[in-house]
């Protein structure tokens, strides 16, 4: 059994609602079995695309109650309790049996997400460095963890995207037509020319770009509909 030190966490950020209940504790491994929780339960992805300016750029800022330079990572990149799952078993299995294949077929075996049953509504979930390479990565990856938080089953990559999905239905405000199609299409992989970016705002603010350029509010909000709706 997973034992999580200081389980509430410490910080009070400054967030939106969500339609999804899925919420997201930033872990720090102590021990095989052993967590610290560094944060507490957070509703917002975009202070992951905080975490990416940290780990790529040693950019550290705070935004929204959350500072990027406080969270300690392990070698093998951020693990998470997650919270408020409709189903864990439904979820792990989503996550195991559609998510995980596009990412060993596009990523390669280190990348795959780990994750370990909790309790009926909470897991333990590893989420790789190859995802904390660009704020694109981790969007996408979040999304569909985010998207696999419902009643409604996926047995393929295609079926996270067709009509009736979440993704269209609940969460549909949150990716543009574009974006969707983009992520179906391609999955965890950018567009030719941003492939050398950690985070592509616009074509004059991105991580190619001088930092000057850079308002932390542009990172903040760039994950994957962002990116594409600038590069595509």
């Amino acid at each position: 059994m997973f034992k999580i030190n200081n389980p509430g966490g410490y910080v009070h950020l400054s967030e939106i609602p969500q339609n999804n209940p899925l919420r997201w504790n930033i872990l720090h491994r102590t021990g095989e079995e052993e967590f610290v929780n560094q944060t507490g339960e957070m509703k917002c992805r975009d202070f992951f695309n905080d975490l990416v300016a940290a780990k790529q750029e040693k950019h550290y800022f705070s935004i929204y109650g959350f500072n990027n330079e406080k969270i300690k990572w392990n070698d093998e990149g951020l693990w998470f309790l997650l919270t408020n799952l409709v189903n864990s078993d439904n979820f792990i299995k989503q996550v195991n049996e559609v998510v995980n294949p596009k990412i060993v077929e596009q990523l390669g075996e280190e990348a795959r997400l780990k994750i370990s049953v909790r309790s009926p509504t909470s897991a333990v979930l590893l989420i790789p460095n190859a995802f904390w390479e660009s704020t694109y990565r981790i969007s996408v990856v979040t999304m569909l963890l985010r998207a696999s938080n419902y009643k409604t089953i996926f047995e393929s990559w295609d079926d996270i995207f067709a009509p009736a999905s979440p993704l269209n239905t609940s969460e549909g405000g949150t990716w543009t037509p574009k974006t969707r199609k983009y992520v179906q299409e391609n999955g965890f992989i950018v567009p030719d020319h941003t492939k050398e970016h950690w985070f592509f705002y616009t074509k004059e603010a991105n991580s190619k770009s001088i930092k000057d350029k850079w308002p932390v509010s542009y990172i903040h909000n760039c994950g994957a509909n962002a990116w594409i709706n600038a590069a595509v």
